[in-house]
């Protein structure tokens, strides 16, 4: 656990977020502090957004006094497929913390997977973790995977895919403030001999399938359902997949035509979010 077990666990005496004093090792480029705001759940906290791997130092006489967080820690999400493998990527692991008593922490953003550029899935995303500064041991989301990427059009099964766990990832289970994060990129669509407004899947909390047909003039396949923003669209036949543009989102699967196969979108890097209450 992450904590600092010499620290007041009384309420009243811990340092109110609007008061810590906090900084990243980077600077500004590692850590937005979003200063004091309002979440979902109607109450005031400080928020830290924590954007690269780096040390997050709080005021020793603070932490001597006690800081009481909650933490969540994303890991990156996987880049979208190719050819025979042009699945979207899937979304990044997601691990709520609460109630933490802070101390210095290192913490580590898993770097989004890279697109596959040859006939194969697209890379895993990197893992986030963090950890006091005096202890040995990191915490993070289980290693693996998260949302899953929506099936790729390449074959007329659409090549079966892990779903992964299917559940829609927001920070602290709060849908009001935060955007969706994790999303699992789109399938990308294959139509061979080309022609055709042959879409890819939307990215989403299970990414969409790619649009697929067996043969020149077969009926057009389905494009995916209505996505998120964390997540790529997978290919259309002529096209790459789309890089996922938000926190653990997949990389959306590439298009094929049957003759050139198109690349796969890079998954998006991990954050970690810091809330203190206020």
């Amino acid at each position: 656990m992450i904590g600092r077990t010499n620290a007041t666990s009384g309420g009243s005496s811990l340092v109110k977020g609007g008061a810590v004093l906090a900084s990243h090792s980077a600077g500004a480029p590692g850590m937005t502090d979003r200063g004091v705001v309002t979440l979902g759940d109607g109450k005031q906290y400080r928020l830290l957004e924590i954007k690269q791997s780096g040390t997050l130092s709080f005021n020793a006489a603070q932490l001597k006094k006690g800081i009481r967080a909650d933490v969540c820690v994303v890991s990156g999400g996987q880049g979208g497929g190719r050819g025979g493998a042009n699945h979207g990527g899937y979304g990044g692991r997601m691990l709520n913390l609460y109630g933490l008593l802070l101390d210095d922490l290192s913490v580590v953003i898993g770097a989004g997977g890279a697109g596959a550029a040859s006939s194969n899935y697209g890379s895993l995303g990197g893992q986030s973790t963090l950890r006091r500064a005096s202890d040995a041991g990191a915490m993070g989301p289980i290693p693996g995977v998260g949302t899953g990427g929506g099936r790729g059009g390449y074959s007329s099964s659409q090549g079966a895919y892990q779903f992964g766990d299917a559940i829609g990832k927001k920070p602290f289970d709060d849908a009001s403030y935060f955007s969706p994060h994790c999303g699992g990129g789109g399938g990308g669509a294959y139509s061979p001999g080309g022609g055709g407004n042959y879409t890819g899947g939307a990215g989403g909390t299970n990414g969409g399938d790619g649009a697929h047909r067996i043969s020149v003039g077969s009926p057009q396949g389905q494009p995916g359902p209505a996505g998120d923003a964390s997540a790529g669209a997978g290919g259309a036949y002529n096209a790459a997949g789309a890089a996922a543009s938000y926190y653990g989102g997949g990389g959306g699967g590439g298009g094929s035509n049957g003759t050139t196969d198109r690349n796969g979108g890079n998954g998006y890097q991990g954050v970690v979010w810091v809330r203190i209450p206020a």
